[in-house]
């Protein structure tokens, strides 16, 4: 099961945590305000849930898990521009899009 997050806020990287440590594949992580930096920093720490257990880096573009998982991030307003073809679900935790006639 691939899983792609839009919406990289609290939420999703509340959500992100917990699908990481079921071992579910997250194929993709978009959010439009953040920097793949700021991704990096926001999830290795956390002032409620505390560190995230996992070196966390950046390779081309990418977050990079333990030396060896890469996350491709998009940083897009609009789903519909971003590549989800090998993707079984789409967790929106953007906020955004509330009816799934706004998809």
């Amino acid at each position: 099961m691939n899983v792609a997050i839009n919406g990289f806020g609290r939420i999703g990287r509340q959500i992100f945590r917990q699908l990481f440590e079921k071992g579910v594949i997250i194929a993709s992580i978009n959010d439009h305000n953040l920097s793949i930096e700021q991704m990096r920093i926001l999830l290795s720490y956390d002032s409620i849930y505390g560190r995230f257990p996992h070196s966390i880096g950046i390779k081309e573009g990418k977050l990079l898990i333990n030396n060896k998982i890469e996350l491709n991030c998009y940083f897009e307003k609009e789903l519909s521009q971003l590549d989800l073809i090998e993707t079984d679900y789409l967790i929106d935790s953007s906020g955004k899009n509330r009816t799934k006639k706004e998809y």
